[in-house]
C-alpha cells in the first residue's frame, strides 16, 4: 500500500537541503536516501518526520514500496567534470521506474538542466552559449542529462506521472532564517 511519504534522492546537495527543509516545514513525512548522510543538517536529525535510509541501508536502494512513498523527488545528476558514466543515472532511473510501478508509486519529480530542451523553450542566446559550453567542457554530463530525460522520461514512463524541473541559483547553506524570509 502506498503511503503519504516523499522519497528524496540527492537530499544532501543544496537543492536537496532546500527540499528537505520545505517538506518538513509542510509536515510531510520524508525518507531521504543520501550517499553521505553526515551532510544532512543536524537540525533535521531530531525531526520525527525525517527518516534517513542512507544511514541504515547504505548498500540497498530504498524501494518505493518499502518506504511507503507516495511521491519520489529526485535531484540526482552528475556533479563532477571528469569520469562521468552517462549510463549510471539512466540505469538508476530505469530500475526506479520498474520499482515504482511494482509498488504502485505513480508520481516522480526529477531535476533536469538547460541541456535538455523542450518544445516550450524559447530561443535564448544565453541558453545556447551555456549549453554549448557544457557540451564542450563536460560532454559526459551533457550526455547523462540527455539519456535521463530523453530515453527514460519519454520512453519508459508508462504508468508514471512525471515532471522534469530546472533549478538554478540555489545558494549553498540556505539557513532557516533565510528560508522563512524568502518564503
Amino acid at each position: 500500500m502506498v503511503g503519504s511519504r516523499v522519497l528524496a534522492f540527492g537530499a544532501t546537495r543544496p537543492a536537496g537541503i532546500c527540499l528537505l527543509r520545505d517538506c518538513l516545514y509542510r509536515n510531510h513525512e520524508t525518507v531521504a536516501f543520501a550517499r553521505n548522510p553526515s551532510k544532512i543538517p543536524a537540525d533535521f536529525a531530531s525531526n520525527p518526520l525525517l527518516r534517513d535510509e542512507g544511514r541504515t541501508n547504505r548498500h540497498r536502494s530504498p524501494l518505493p514500496g518499502r518506504t511507503q512513498a507516495r511521491v519520489v523527488v529526485s535531484l540526482l545528476g552528475p556533479n563532477q567534470i571528469r569520469g562521468i558514466q552517462p549510463e549510471m543515472y539512466s540505469d538508476f532511473y530505469k530500475a526506479l521506474f520498474s520499482q515504482m510501478r511494482a509498488h504502485g508509486v505513480r508520481r516522480i519529480f526529477a531535476m533536469a538542466t538547460l541541456s535538455f530542451e523542450v518544445p516550450e523553450d524559447r530561443f535564448s542566446l544565453q541558453r545556447l552559449l551555456v549549453v554549448g559550453l557544457v557540451r564542450a567542457v563536460v560532454p559526459g554530463g551533457y550526455q547523462t542529462v540527455h539519456r535521463i530525460c530523453a530515453a527514460f522520461f519519454q520512453e519508459e514512463e508508462e504508468g508514471i506521472d512525471w515532471a522534469l524541473f530546472r533549478i538554478a541559483g540555489i545558494p549553498e547553506g540556505l539557513d532557516e532564517k533565510s528560508r522563512r524570509e524568502d518564503r
